[in-house]
């Protein structure tokens, strides 16, 4: 316990909360445990306000902090941060840190701004954390840091370069950009879960500003959490870093660097020869699209790269090589590599300047257009949306479902999506709306807008249904059930919850989402509609959602 509190105690500290805040926090956590510390007696000679006994209760802000060194102190050889004071700070220290903290120990400024902090908790023995298996400071380290810190924070030399190896001359001339090469290298997950430290990596300035921490990480293997990357990623990102972080490449052709390119010049590639280039090289369409099967797709559109799409391959076409060449594309756990004429196929098209060939129909939009907000958005349940949001993707968010509706097309219409256990899949009226909202060109639509029925014929809706009647024509609360009712007035999690079905205004708001839910099958609980049935309730929905006569409440 005592250990798990420290840690909360630096990750509190040195996130910014100020002192008698964290220790409130690590007071709470240990249950009134006090820390002690004791200063080096060089340190305490110089600190004529400590005690003589040296000894503090942990928060005592008054006691931990330190006071100007005598002048004396700063002659001779005073530490400086490059390299003394950095290399205090091992490499658990430095990932530790950068995990709960999100702060570089070492970076000068990070150091230098935060230097009384963490002095306070190294000398209070509460940094490193127990939990860390690291040693504590001794007093020599804590009297050089003192030292350090009471003689102006000297920088030193300059900050040690990562250590990218020389490049051979015409690396640089056409580097890899951020925007798409090295954004790409970032899954929805590894952004989502790094937005947590404040670190946006699908945002160019705060990669930029990150470089080194992430390059440190991904090549150590501590990023991402749930696999190191392979080398060749690791290679893109430190070219990136090395030809001076460009955030948008030069022209459409990005050129891929292996690790090989940073050890030693490659030999020059032999002319491709125009005999070879002829009415015979393969095209985008079909040939190079066609190499690319639905597995392959779908793999890699969770990783934002569609493997179907002309300018999407061509951007990538050297990392595709690469990596289709070593065996890491497609994933090793489909026993599906290419062969060596897939791999002919491929770069053939590449040397003979990546033709596009015969463009694809056009798809065709069907007006009016279906909008995200709220007509694709009702189609996925409130389960589908908690599923795929435990896999870094937002199914109510137009955002997140706009950058993935390849994969979620591709996983609806193969009715592998909802998942076989949560309920029906999709109608083939429900796939066909998705497909025509992407044929239409994701249009957003207006979030929390109320959902405005197409214009039907006059004579469709000469007997409309309405919520509450009366009259002849049907009654839309009716159709409901007591058992219907009650089961979902339990339901917690969905939008305008709980969902009373013999209330106007409840229904009305969440009418597209429970038509979607009882054309497939997954509403009512206690057994389908009959299709008249939908029937009825979607006439009610294209007449304008007619209320009728509420009754006298």
């Amino acid at each position: 316990m005592r250990a798990v509190a420290a840690c909360v105690l630096v990750a509190a500290t040195l996130s910014g909360l100020a002192w008698g805040e964290a220790t409130a926090v690590h007071a709470k956590s240990s249950q009134g445990c006090a820390a002690s510390k004791s200063l080096p007696k060089s340190v305490k000679d110089s600190h004529s306000s400590h005690s003589t006994s040296g000894s503090c209760a942990a928060g005592d802000a008054d006691c931990l902090k330190t006071s100007a060194a005598p002048a004396s102190a700063c002659t001779g050889t005073i530490p400086t941060f490059f390299p003394t004071i950095k290399n205090l700070f091992t490499e658990v220290d430095h990932t530790a840190m950068l995990q709960i903290a999100n702060l570089d120990l070492w970076d000068y400024d990070t150091v230098q701004t935060q230097a009384q902090t963490i002095y306070n908790m190294v000398s209070s023995k509460l940094m490193p954390c127990n939990a860390s298996g690291e040693p504590k400071w001794d007093d020599a380290k804590l009297a050089l840091f003192a030292t350090w810190m009471n003689c102006g924070t000297p920088p030193g030399g300059s900050a040690p370069v990562p250590n990218f190896k020389a490049f051979v001359p015409n690396v640089c001339s056409n580097p890899v950009a951020f925007d798409p090469t090295v954004k790409n290298l970032f899954r929805v997950k590894d952004r989502n879960s790094m937005l947590t430290f404040g670190i946006d990596l699908w945002n160019y300035e705060s990669v930029k500003t990150h470089a080194e921490a992430i390059y440190t990480r991904v090549k150590a293997g501590t990023m991402p959490c749930d696999g190191r990357w392979p080398a060749s990623k690791v290679a893109i990102f430190q070219h990136w870093i090395a030809c001076g972080r460009p955030e948008l490449p030069a022209d459409i052709e990005i050129p891929h660097v292996t690790p090989a390119a940073f050890a030693a010049p490659e030999p020059a590639a032999a002319p491709v020869a125009a005999s070879s280039c002829d009415a015979s090289v393969p095209t985008f369409i079909p040939t190079i699209r066609d190499l690319f099967t639905d597995v392959d797709h779908d793999a890699m559109m969770s990783h934002g790269l569609d493997l179907w799409d002309y300018a999407n391959v061509k951007n990538m076409a050297k990392l595709i090589y690469v990596q289709v060449k070593s065996g890491e594309m497609p994933p090793p756990a489909f026993n599906r590599r290419w062969n060596q004429t897939y791999l002919a196929t491929f770069k053939h098209w590449m040397d003979c300047g990546m033709p596009p060939g015969s463009p694809l129909p056009v798809p065709q939009c069907v007006q009016p257009a279906p909008t995200f907000y709220p007509v694709i958005k009702s189609m996925f349940r409130s389960l589908d949306h908690d599923a795929m949001n435990q896999k870094g993707i937002n199914l109510w968010n137009y955002t997140d479902v706009s950058r993935m509706w390849g994969l979620i097309y591709m996983k609806v219409k193969a009715k592998q999506m909802p998942c076989a256990n949560s309920g029906n899949p999709w109608t083939p009226l429900m796939v066909e709306v998705f497909k025509n909202w992407t044929n239409c060109g994701l249009p957003e639509g207006i979030q929390g807008a109320p959902y405005i029925p197409p214009p039907v014929p006059e004579s469709m809706c000469t007997a409309a249904p309405t919520f509450y009647g009366p009259g002849p024509h049907p009654i839309v609360k009716d159709m409901f059930s007591v058992g219907d009712r009650t089961s979902m007035l339990q339901v917690q999690g969905i939008p305008n919850a709980p969902l009373d079905l013999w209330d106007y205004t409840s229904v009305k708001a969440m009418a597209l989402d429970i038509y979607w839910q009882l054309s497939s099958g997954n509403m009512p609980c206690y057994g389908a509609w009959e299709p008249s049935k939908i029937a009825t309730f979607k006439l009610w929905i294209d007449c304008g959602l007619l209320e009728g006569a509420a009754p006298d409440s």
